[in-house]
């Protein structure tokens, strides 16, 4: 027990002299920081840019092939790397000072007359520039004649005509100099249009529905399955006013039943031109009565989609003008798949 108790009262006495070691230790081996001093770096000498002389002067004259001065001619002269320029005054002279030493490359430009292009050799320091091959009268384009169309479309079903669109398409390449230009126009509820200021020219006339305005498909003049495209020349300046356009559409509707004889309201309706899936008209849905209709279609041949709850139908179709074709459908199993 007292050894105990003599090692607890040295253990605080042994524990400073530890602590007090260390920093003597420390503070003896610990090496001392040595100063960082930046030195500047020395004055660099830039010596400065030696241009080469530009002593000599350049003067002359600019005529035309009747030794006649030409006034406001443009002089540019290039010596070395340098450019200069200056104008004739009325007396078609001119000077260039403080110029490089020869050889120099000149050019002239004088109104009415093709570019002059000269090597000045050594030792030339007066010139005479003689403008060859004047330019004759700048060239005019023909005058773009111009006249007005209108007409009426005209279907024999109760088609809404207003908001239809009539296009023309010019014939002649767009690079063709005074071709006319492609032209739209907004057909009234009527059937009416018109085009004023319009260039003469040949056409292609199209006509579009109110859904696909702006747009390049579909064609609603001829038939689908590969109706000639509809011509149109305009010449005389009186224009061509009074024409009608007949629409090559028709109709196409039918009605959705369950297994039950029970009515298909909201079933989505989808018809696209058969053979090509990407042109596909705006979709439909079936009302409450289980009827759809799709109105204004170019005569030709469709494929029918219906898409009803789990049952999905496709049909090919045939629209022929003038006429409202009606599909005959199945009943549709709409019970959902368990």
């Amino acid at each position: 027990m007292a050894i105990l108790q003599r090692w607890k009262t040295w253990v605080p006495v042994l524990t400073l002299f530890g602590i007090a070691a260390g920093y003597v230790v420390d503070r003896t081996w610990r090496a001392k920081p040595t100063e960082l001093v930046i030195q500047p770096a020395p004055p660099r000498q830039i010596p400065p840019l030696e241009l080469p002389p530009r002593g000599r002067t350049l003067a002359g004259k600019v005529v035309d092939l009747a030794d006649v001065p030409l006034a406001d001619a443009l002089v540019w002269l290039r010596a070395g790397n340098a450019p200069h320029f200056t104008y004739t005054d009325g007396q078609g002279a001119f000077r260039l000072d403080a110029i490089e030493d020869p050889p120099w490359s000149a050019t002239v430009l004088a109104q009415g007359h093709a570019p002059l292009v000269r090597e000045i050799a050594e030792g030339s320091e007066t010139i005479l520039f003689k403008m060859e091959s004047p330019l004759g009268p700048a060239p005019s384009l023909p005058m773009i004649a111009r006249t007005r169309f209108a007409g009426t479309l005209k279907s024999t079903l109760p088609a809404t005509l207003a908001g239809c669109e009539v296009v023309l398409i010019p014939t002649a390449a767009p690079e063709t100099l005074s071709a006319p230009l492609p032209r739209r126009a907004t057909v009234a509820a009527d059937g009416r249009f018109a085009f004023d200021d319009l260039i003469v020219g040949e056409y292609r006339i199209e006509a579009r529905p109110a859904w696909a305005r702006g747009g390049s498909w579909p064609d609603l003049l001829p038939a689908l399955d590969g109706g000639a495209p509809r011509l149109l020349e305009l010449s005389g300046k009186d224009g061509l006013l009074g024409l009608d356009l007949d629409l090559s559409i028709g109709d196409l509707g039918g009605r959705l039943v369950g297994l039950e004889g029970e009515a298909i309201e909201g079933a989505l309706v989808l018809v696209s031109a058969l053979g090509d899936p990407s042109r596909v008209w705006p979709p439909e849905t079936s009302r409450a009565d289980g009827t759809f209709a799709l109105e204004g279609l170019p005569a030709g041949s469709y494929l029918l989609t219906i898409r009803a709850g789990s049952a999905s139908v496709q049909k090919e179709v045939l629209v022929s003008t003038g006429e409202a074709a009606s599909v005959d459908l199945a009943p549709l199993d709409v019970r959902p798949v368990r």
